[in-house]
């Protein structure tokens, strides 16, 4: 979903072939920055971080690794390793739902 930082929405785009997360203005439709990320980067996620904002979290087809980008520094911040089995497509769901509306419930 689109993330509102001041008066910017933002897209992170995960890129499968470039290892990165194009992070894109809408309203200027251009790239403002390009976060690392791991091989073959394809999902991403987010969730609330303790003392206010977000967390991105991405999947990697290629690496066994889930990737977390804080939204607000628009920086990639850590990896966290999945198991040794864990490889391809592992799908990452963030519960409870991160939406804004369901945080108020």
């Amino acid at each position: 979903f689109p993330v509102t930082i001041g008066p910017a929405v933002l897209v992170f785009v995960p890129n499968t072939k470039t290892a990165d997360i194009s992070v894109i203005d809408l309203e200027k439709l251009e790239v403002v920055k390009t976060l690392p990320a791991a091989g073959g980067a394809h999902g991403i996620t987010f969730g609330p971080k303790q003392g206010g904002g977000h967390y991105g979290y991405f999947s990697a087809k290629f690496a066994r690794v889930m990737g977390i980008v804080d939204v607000e520094k628009l920086e990639t911040v850590g990896y966290v390793k999945l198991r040794d089995t864990a490889w391809g497509g592992n799908g990452i769901l963030v519960l409870p739902n991160s939406y804004d509306s369901w945080i108020k419930r």
